[in-house]
This record gives structure tokens, sequence and C-alpha cells, in this order.
């Protein structure tokens, strides 16, 4: 069975991802929940417990692009640029670890957070 990683960032979207796990049955998945919404951490707990993906992830966008974060000032083009050269040891921060996907499924615009997660794609 291949990998998926399916990443959401409204309980929409995660309503669309347990769409996906329902109708694509060649895949096991791991859901990443981009916190963009109050509440996404208990929302993540509830959804580990109904064991429809194999690992459940919740991040605020903001811890992610913290990870890459030189100092607390003002980010130059040079730094975005770096931050982005960077993210194959993002993606080892961020997502299960030892694991490739194989697909990836996301409806998200945090390009940065899609770029990680290319880092993981076979």
């Amino acid at each position: 069975m291949e990998n998926a990683a399916v990443l959401v960032s409204t309980p929409f979207q995660l309503l669309s991802a347990i769409a996906i796990t329902e109708q694509l049955h060649e895949y096991t998945y791991d859901l990443y929940i981009l916190g963009n919404f109050t509440g996404y951490k208990n929302l993540a707990e509830k959804v580990k417990e109904t064991g429809i993906f194999e690992n459940v992830k919740a991040y605020e966008i903001g811890q992610i692009r913290k990870k890459t974060a030189s100092s607390p000032k003002i980010v130059t083009h040079l730094e975005e640029i770096q931050k982005y050269i960077m993210y194959d040891k993002t993606a080892e921060t961020v997502l299960v670890p030892n694991k490739k996907y194989d697909a990836i499924f996301f409806a998200t615009a945090h390009s940065f957070v899609e770029i990680i997660f290319y880092a993981k794609k076979n």
C-alpha cells in the first residue's frame, strides 16, 4: 500500500480529507492539520481517536515557519529564499520521521508548507 499525506487548514477541508480516505483505498494516510482555526488541537485529538489516519499532526502555521527563522527581525528576500532552499531540514522536524509519500493532497495556500511536503515525496 502506498503512503499519502493530507494537509488541511479548515474544518471543511478535514471533511473533504475524510471523504478522500473513503474513496481512494490504495493509500494509508497521514493527516497534517495547519491550525488556522480555533480548536484545531482538540479536533486533531478527536480525529486521532477515530483511526482513519495512520498519523495525525497539528501545527500552527507560525510554528513551521519559525523552525527556519534565523532571528526575530525583518526577513529579507535572501532569508526567505534560504528557507525554501532548506526545506529538507524543515521537513525532518515537521513531518512523520522516515516516511516518504507517494501522493500529497492539499488545499492550502501556504506554499512554504507545500514545498516541505514535496521533500518527502517519492
